[in-house]
């Protein structure tokens, strides 16, 4: 009785457990103002993905330190923090059944950010290709994977976080320490199939060897 007991009820005492967890973690940083601080660099940023749970949808915000970004791409640099630097947002979500990648979604400029977190860039230069490979693969994604909201846990589609996974390899990135959390942005552990970018983005960034 005590057996059946606990495999009946579980998996709700497991799930309620991991929401409260998720909560508590989400707490220790309060929303940012809709207007976001003047942070130059490559940021990852979570909102909830629905305002009732605390599972986090994942994006990137672009906010140049070389001023010359907003010249030669005014169609993207399009959006102004608290200090009047240009920036842009990157993220992905569902349209017709397909996971479709946009810059400046509404969600992802207005929306309250739950976490935030730098993207390691060693100098101007470093940065500047960084964001040159991010926007090539987002000119060469195709637009034509089905979405799914929790990735491989509902169906044989891809999420937003699947999609940031596959940018951040990409640009060599590393993904979000806060994304390592246990189901806090599911679909982060699975990056998008190689078919889903065309040619001519020049296969991405090549990372620098590590120092050792």
């Amino acid at each position: 009785m005590v057996l059946l007991t606990v495999l009946f009820f579980g998996p709700f005492l497991f799930l309620g457990a991991l929401v409260w967890r998720l909560r508590r973690l989400e707490a220790a940083l309060h929303p940012l103002p809709p207007r976001p601080p003047s942070r130059p660099g490559l940021w990852f940023l979570g909102h909830r993905a629905d305002r009732r749970l605390p599972f986090q949808h994942l994006f990137l915000r672009l906010t140049p330190s070389d001023d010359g970004w907003a010249a030669r791409r005014p169609d993207l640099f399009t959006q102004v923090d608290a200090q009047g630097r240009f920036y842009c947002t990157l993220g992905a979500g569902p349209q017709g059944g397909k996971l479709v990648l946009e810059f400046n979604r509404n969600f992802d400029v207005h929306d309250p950010v739950s976490f935030e977190e730098p993207c390691a860039c060693r100098d101007l230069a470093d940065e500047n290709a960084r964001i040159l490979a991010l926007l090539d693969a987002a000119t060469a994604y195709n637009q034509a994977l089905d979405f799914t909201a929790w990735s491989l846990r509902t169906g044989r589609g891809y999420n937003c976080n699947s999609m940031m996974r596959a940018l951040a390899d990409r640009a060599g990135l590393d993904t979000p320490k806060f994304s390592r959390h246990l189901l806090l942005c599911p679909g982060i552990e699975r990056g998008l199939p190689p078919q889903a970018f065309g040619p001519g983005d020049g296969g991405g960034f090549a990372p620098p060897p590590k120092r050792v």
